[in-house]
């Protein structure tokens, strides 16, 4: 008797578990036999299992020809910028919200600036498609007052300035919200006290709200 009332409570505790392992297995585990790509001269025309197999060909490219170093130092060098734009910004923004006296125009702001945070990013990317793509609305201006239209996708110099704006424009919204937040905090009578001594604004954001 024992034995059955284990075997039923296994059975159910393996009934309730299967679902979370099909769901891991859908989302986790289905998708990594894509990394096989790696391994692949991969052709849009032959698709990923039609296309040639390289073997380690992929990965001797990326070490032995410059590209692993390119790589590096373009992430950390686009990764500091990034910070320090993000950070800048977003502390200059946030101040100067908290210096608007009417509450509810703050509230108007504060979703401007967080609904590129809840987009994602492949709806960016058709963003940064309609503005760039050959017909796009850059071009369409550049031909409105006749001017030589640009194939922003083959010509790589200003992709640079292109991603920056694109990556703080998308998470800049978050960051104002924390930095609004934690300004917000801040006691009027600390703020009041430096204008009395004759602080202007900027001194107050530096004296008061960051204390340096």
């Amino acid at each position: 008797m024992k034995n059955l009332l284990s075997n039923r409570k296994n059975t159910l505790l393996t009934a309730m578990v299967l679902p979370t392992l099909v769901i891991i297995f859908i989302y986790r585990v289905l998708p990594s036999i894509v990394l096989v790509i790696a391994f692949k001269d991969l052709n849009n025309e032959k698709g990923i299992w039609g296309s040639d197999w390289v073997g380690w060909q992929n990965f001797e490219y990326l070490f032995s020809s410059g590209v692993m170093q390119r790589v590096v130092v373009n992430t950390l060098v686009y990764n500091v910028v990034f910070l320090v734009l993000i950070v800048s910004l977003s502390l200059l923004i946030a101040y100067g919200l908290t210096q608007v006296k009417n509450k509810r125009m703050v509230s108007v702001y504060m979703a401007i600036f967080m609904i590129p945070s809840v987009l994602s990013w492949i709806i960016v990317s058709y963003i940064s498609r309609s503005l760039l793509d050959g017909n796009g609305f850059i071009n369409s201006i550049l031909t409105m007052f006749g001017q030589d239209t640009k194939n922003f996708y083959l010509d790589s110099s200003p992709w640079f300035i292109i991603l920056t704006i694109a990556y703080v424009w998308k998470n800049i919204g978050f960051y104002i919200l924390i930095f609004y937040s934690a300004m917000s905090a801040v006691k009027k009578e600390l703020m009041l006290s430096a204008a009395i001594d004759g602080a202007g604004k900027m001194k107050q954001f530096y004296k008061v709200v960051l204390d340096l």
